[in-house]
């Protein structure tokens, strides 16, 4: 839950009336209460700073992570158009390697396409997406539902295959953009935590972001037409260091 400057509440436990001021729940009125004492503003701000420094280590883990996501789409984009995916794939494989010479009749594949459909099943069974833990930051909760049962399988078609690719390289796209963004948001603004000028938190300002920057495939961004696929290989990742920059008129990272 997201509290507002100013906004108040009753302590459950005592009746006492509290505002939120400065990021810290203090009475609204009268004598000093235990939730105006210095041990207690101490206590509470080594908790938030140790919260901020979780957050802030996510961040490069995230990027660190989106990066060999992209890695992993690369290498199953460029052995799918000669990986022969279908039915019966591991009687496929075992074929081709028990029987080479006989890639030349249909449905034997040669001694490339088998290790291409090894290398296949190999990523789907490693987790074509990796650590769904990892993403609950990066993505919502819907986005993470559509994209957990997706994974690399030779038994599927290429088209199918093809989609998962797709949508493998979008996460990674994400989870990079998630960790910039983040880390870009506490050197401009000094925490995690912290809100722009809008009054935004962190997590409010990304859920608006990515649903408008980087929508799941084939979802139309806000205002504008339908996602298509690219037309051309996926851009190089950025080189090392490069960060996004704040624009204080829109309090976005651009």
């Amino acid at each position: 839950m997201e509290y507002r400057e100013g906004q108040t509440a009753t302590n459950p436990k005592t009746g006492q009336k509290i505002v939120y001021q400065g990021g810290f729940w203090v009475a609204a009125g009268g004598p000093e209460s235990a939730l105006e004492t210095g041990e207690y503003r101490s206590k509470l701000a080594t908790e938030m700073a140790k919260k901020d420094m979780g957050r802030i280590e996510s961040a490069f883990d995230a990027e660190r992570s989106g990066y060999a996501l992209e890695a992993t789409a690369d290498q199953a984009a460029r052995i799918l158009p000669n990986t022969p995916t279908g039915l019966f794939p591991d009687a496929r494989i075992a074929l081709g390697k028990a029987v080479p010479f006989l890639s030349a009749l249909p449905g034997i594949p040669n001694q490339e396409q088998t290790a291409n459909l090894e290398t296949t099943r190999r990523l789907g069974a490693m987790g074509t997406l990796g650590d769904v833990g990892k993403l609950k930051g990066p993505l919502s909760e819907k986005e993470l539902a559509f994209i957990q049962t997706m994974q690399l399988n030779p038994g599927a078609s290429r088209e199918e295959n093809r989609r998962v690719i797709e949508t493998m390289k979008w996460t990674a796209k994400r989870q990079t953009a998630y960790g910039a963004a983040l880390q870009e948001w506490t050197r401009r603004l000094g925490s995690p935590s912290a809100r722009n000028a809008q009054g935004q938190s962190f997590d409010a300002w990304w859920g608006g972001y990515s649903a408008r920057a980087i929508p799941p495939p084939g979802v139309r961004p806000a205002g504008g037409a339908p996602a298509r696929p690219p037309a051309k290989p996926a851009p190089a990742k950025p080189a090392a260091g490069t960060r996004l920059r704040y624009n204080p008129a829109t309090g976005d990272f651009e």
